[in-house]
């Protein structure tokens, strides 16, 4: 079977394919679009014809193409080996990464964005990827043809240094790395499997390296920071099973909201940061 990882890379290379319901991912020919419209009626537009030529797929298609295994929306839903609900997708996003989202008579692959779902979408739409909130989705759905075990995700492990001392290691979301109201000066993250790079802005200064090491006895690739200030950091994962999910506090306030990866950084360019966490999502 394919893997979570095979399914998503499937959905992103398809970007240039456009949507014609009863094709399954082939170049379309004129023969094709033809006896499409006698088989399917209305559901295959006129202006498809347009199509002859490209990739042509519909929204089962998409899923199809990639394991090899023809089936429809309904029968995707029906061999499921597992469903939930909109609302508990919303509330783990990461539980449910490379999942069918389903509704009556369509079908997508929730995407490893958060909010975010890839699918052919209709003639007029083709290939999208778009929030959630586009389609009126009832199910996310643990689909056959696709092998889920190797979907674990990585432990990070992180420790930060503060007015000369190191704090104590921590693991994932089990506590946070820092002091309240004590500057964070330098940082160190290391992962279980994969590997992760991660760099720090110094206060009134600039963006310092990326270094992928966790030694503090080396200070050129062990850790990131100078012994100054920090006021913003930035991680990327790969390899990890999913995204570097982190965040700060600044002094004097709380949490700022959650980074993935290098969508962003965490931190507020100018205020000292002293307490952080870091999970791969």
């Amino acid at each position: 079977m394919k893997t979570v990882k095979q399914l998503l890379e499937h959905c992103r290379n398809a970007k240039d394919w456009k949507y014609v319901y009863g094709m399954k991912g082939s170049v379309m020919s004129l023969n094709q679009y033809n006896n499409l419209k006698r088989l399917y009626g209305s559901m295959v537009w006129l202006s498809d014809k347009n199509k002859v030529g490209k990739v042509c797929c519909d929204c089962s298609g998409l899923i199809s193409s990639c394991t090899g295994i023809a089936r429809g929306s309904s029968e995707y839903k029906s061999t499921a080996k597992t469903t939930a609900t909109i609302s508990q997708l919303k509330a783990n996003w990461s539980k449910y990464i490379g999942w069918g989202i389903w509704k009556q008579g369509h079908i997508g692959v929730v995407s490893d964005t958060p909010g975010y779902y890839y699918a052919m979408d209709g003639s007029a739409a083709n290939w999208v990827h778009k929030p959630i909130s586009a389609q009126n989705w009832q199910y996310v759905i643990k689909l056959i043809d696709i092998d889920y075990t190797t979907q674990t995700k990585a432990d990070v492990f992180y420790q930060v240094r503060a007015q000369g001392k190191i704090y104590a290691e921590v693991k994932n979301l089990e506590d946070y790395a820092g002091v309240e109201n004590r500057a964070v000066t330098d940082l160190a993250v290391k992962v279980s499997k994969g590997s992760i790079k991660y760099r720090v802005h110094v206060l009134g200064g600039g963006w310092l390296p990326f270094v992928d090491g966790y030694n503090w006895n080396d200070a050129i690739s062990g850790y990131a920071g100078a012994g100054k200030k920090i006021d913003a950091i930035q991680i990327i994962a790969s390899g990890c099973g999913g995204k570097a999910k982190y965040r700060v506090s600044t002094i004097g306030s709380t949490y700022l909201p959650w980074v993935y990866d290098d969508q962003d950084y965490a931190g507020i360019i100018g205020k000292t940061i002293d307490k952080v966490q870091v999970v791969i999502e």
